[in-house]
């Protein structure tokens, strides 16, 4: 188990990708994200982690921690380098129908 990739203290869900703990908010998905609203209103958390609910998603780390890291900080564009890494941060909004 890793460590936390993206931590925030006042964290309300522990989002758990490729093997990576992300604790971040859970309302600021739902609300970008009517795949993350609908999966958290029909699902009773059996696991945690620090304290907070775990959901766990099929994504690598890498896609979600450049997912969120867009969807927090608004500007931040990752190193687009490769190609996987350029489908990755194109193809996953998509895939979670984000706004």
């Amino acid at each position: 188990m890793d460590p936390p990739i993206l931590c925030f203290q006042d964290a309300t869900l522990a989002l758990l990708a490729g093997g990576s703990y992300f604790l971040i908010h859970r309302g600021l998905l739902a609300r970008h994200s009517p795949v993350f609203a609908d999966a958290f209103t029909n699902r009773d958390p059996s696991d945690y982690f620090c304290g907070q609910p775990v959901f766990e998603v099929n994504d690598s780390s890498k896609d979600m921690a450049f997912f969120l890291l867009a969807l927090y900080d608004g500007s931040y564009v990752p190193f687009l380098s490769s190609c996987p890494t350029k489908l990755a941060f194109v193809k996953f909004p998509f895939q979670i129908r984000c706004q």
